[in-house]
């Protein structure tokens, strides 16, 4: 999969056990470091064409840039593994930092984790596509957002009663176990 920087990081996290995060010497040194975020919730760093120039220095920087934010977190910095992937070079030990990366965390509690994201992330889908349809037809919904918005009530209620309107609709649907 391929995410972009940002706030996709949360996304990438959630969805895989070990994140490696791919960087190639070209990007520069100013990948503005773009995908700094990205780079934060990485497992494991790969630098990829290293044998292009830059790429030690690429490495350098990450290291230099991963070490400074790590030491606050109380983690240590994720590994960075110069390959060639064209050439093989370079898997053997990227495939060791990403098992032991695997290893690092209780299975149990990685599944635990893992499960409650997967819910997580099907309510977030579920309440969206229920706002989105919502909010675009005429109704109450449409009405309790022209309020927030006019400012007649405040964006702390309108979130509440969306919320309460949301559980109330599927509340009448709901198949009891």
């Amino acid at each position: 999969m391929l995410f972009r920087s940002g706030q996709d990081q949360v996304s990438a996290r959630n969805l895989v056990d070990v994140l490696v995060v791919l960087i190639t010497p070209a990007g520069g040194d100013d990948i503005q470091w773009e995908k700094a975020g990205m780079m934060e919730a990485a497992d494991v760093v790969a630098v990829n064409k290293s044998d292009l120039a830059g790429a030690d220095a690429t490495a350098a920087g990450l290291t230099a840039m991963l070490g400074l934010a790590a030491p606050g977190e109380g983690k240590s910095p994720p590994p960075i593994v110069k390959i060639i992937a064209g050439r093989g070079e370079g898997i053997d030990e990227l495939w060791r930092a990403i098992s032991r990366c695997a290893g690092a965390v209780d299975q149990d509690s990685r599944r635990e984790k893992s499960h409650q994201r997967r819910i997580l992330n099907a309510m977030q889908e579920r309440l969206e596509e229920w706002f989105r349809a919502h909010a675009a037809a005429p109704g109450e919904v449409r009405e309790l957002l022209e309020r927030s918005r006019a400012g007649t009530i405040s964006r702390p209620q309108a979130i509440d009663e969306l919320l309460r309107r949301f559980a109330e609709s599927f509340r009448s649907t709901a198949i009891e176990p």
